[in-house]
């Protein structure tokens, strides 16, 4: 039964990060929409690529913010340093996803004035960049960013030796400190005795004396 709730819990708090994690993606989306059109019916009229690529990077920055502070909030962080590189990595990435699209459908296919109507060239556009392209780039983003630039914590309880009881029993104290999964793994490289040995617990517990 306890196996069972843990499972439950996890799916609940799995389904609640994608649900966060579509939230902030659709206010980003409004937000990519707006910039880009602004863009490229302004200052930007005869570079939609790069109209794409700017409403893309701004959305990516907002993206960033409240991703950290609402859908991974639970999960862990890597230094800052680190976790702005991993960041800028997925994000320029994730926006070649995004505007690949527009440019095949530009410059690949051809769907651009004079050859075809302004509705065709700005249907095109409007398929190709804010749907389609934002769809790819939302779904690497989620698996990039839970795996690598929000790593789940794990519980680590290193037991280290704490003298002898009465009845001559070694002794052991178990300190419990959450990792991010990057630094488990470090942990176990650094490890050489059994007694400093790091082992994953999926349940928080306070620091507490254990006998032999």
């Amino acid at each position: 039964m306890t196996g069972w709730k843990q499972n439950a819990t996890a799916l609940r708090e799995k389904y609640s990060r994608q649900m966060r994690f579509l939230a902030v993606g659709g206010t980003c989306f409004v937000l990519t929409v707006v910039l880009n059109f602004a863009l490229k019916w302004t200052v930007l009229s005869s570079n939609p690529t790069t109209s794409m690529i700017i409403a893309t990077t701004v959305a990516s920055i907002v993206s960033y913010h409240l991703n950290k502070k609402w859908t991974f909030s639970e999960q862990g962080s890597h230094n800052s340093g680190l976790e702005m590189f991993l960041f800028a990595v997925v994000c320029g990435v994730g926006i070649l996803l995004n505007s690949a699209p527009v440019y095949i459908s530009r410059y690949v296919i051809g769907l651009e004035t004079p050859a075809y109507s302004l509705l065709v060239q700005e249907t095109a556009d409007f398929i190709a960049g804010p749907i389609l392209g934002t769809a790819i780039a939302m779904i690497f983003r989620w698996w990039a960013m839970d795996k690598f630039v929000f790593p789940k914590v794990r519980k680590v309880v290193v037991a280290e030796p704490a003298g002898m009881d009465e009845q001559g029993r070694q002794l052991y104290v178990a300190t419990v400190t959450p990792l991010n999964t990057a630094e488990i793994r470090i942990q176990k490289a650094r490890a050489t005795a059994p007694a400093a040995a790091a082992v994953s617990a999926t349940e928080s517990e306070d620091a507490q004396r254990i006998s032999a």
